[in-house]
């Protein structure tokens, strides 16, 4: 199952989001988190968490802001 979290501008809760759904029971899960263009320090805050926790289960897209709808696609 993978889970798509577009994210723009999300530095203060972007981690607690990222870290409650890797803390859910389900197999086989892979977290796609799209930094669609945040000029805050989201991307950083995403970087360092997946370093921290060696989280292998996270993959971090970062692409130029497009909205919402092209950053799921872009994970799609």
């Amino acid at each position: 199952m993978d889970v798509i979290i577009p994210a723009y501008n999300e530095e203060s809760g972007i981690v607690q989001s990222v870290h409650s759904v890797r803390l859910n029971t389900y197999p086989h899960k892979r977290i796609l988190v799209v930094n669609d263009g945040s000029s805050d320090r989201t991307l950083s805050k995403l970087r360092y968490y997946k370093r921290k926790y060696k989280a292998d289960d996270l993959l971090i897209i970062n692409q130029q802001n497009g909205g919402k709808a092209h950053a799921i696609n872009n994970a799609l």
